[in-house]
């Protein structure tokens, strides 16, 4: 969900943003996770997430994955940055499911 990997320079806001230029993954250790998930599967605008599959992601969050994937989402400044020459030629088939906004 999203595109925040998708593009160089990086042009994030909102949980992402804060999640990247935190001082640490540990300023999160008391977050919710579903609370978050759930927020953020709630503002895809024109789209109501049928409840199993918002459960679904939510549950995918569950335990150490949270804090894994904010870890892995802190790097998209340095790894983007090397990647950045070879992201117009990646060429990867999609399914668009929301829109603009």
């Amino acid at each position: 969900m999203g595109a925040g990997a998708a593009t160089f320079p990086l042009h994030v806001d909102g949980a992402l943003k804060a999640f990247i230029d935190a001082a640490s993954i540990e300023d999160f250790r008391g977050a919710d996770p579903g609370a978050i998930i759930r927020g953020a599967v709630s503002s895809i605008r024109n789209y109501d997430v049928p409840d199993a599959v918002r459960e679904d992601y939510v549950e995918s969050y569950s335990g150490e994955r949270f804090l894994d994937s904010i870890a892995y989402v802190r790097n998209y400044p340095t790894d983007l940055a090397e990647l950045s020459p070879l992201l117009a030629g990646i060429s990867t088939p999609v399914q668009i499911i929301v829109g603009t906004r």
